[in-house]
């Protein structure tokens, strides 16, 4: 997040990474208002109901206004996941 592809390269991503101290929730989920309609392959969805997601775009989703609203964006350690260096 903070570092280029080599030693002298300018950072890859957000360039004010490092002034932020938390996640924010209200940022985090911004980009449900952009993308009314689903924009992942299958495959993404599947690894997403692995990590306790549902398709929010599905159609025998329970939905208020169209579109179901994802579980928060939360913090959750390697060991409560479950992964270890050999899963990376």
């Amino acid at each position: 997040m903070t570092d280029g592809i080599h030693p002298l390269s300018q950072q890859v991503g957000d360039h004010n990474f490092l002034k932020f101290n938390e996640v924010r929730s209200d940022v985090a989920d911004r980009w449900k208002s952009e993308y009314p309609q689903d924009f992942l392959c299958e495959a993404t969805w599947r690894m997403a109901r692995e990590f306790g997601y549902e398709n929010p775009f599905a159609p025998n989703a329970e939905m208020a206004g169209g579109r179901k609203e994802l579980p928060p964006i939360v913090s959750v350690s390697r060991a409560d996941r479950r992964v270890t260096r050999a899963t990376l």
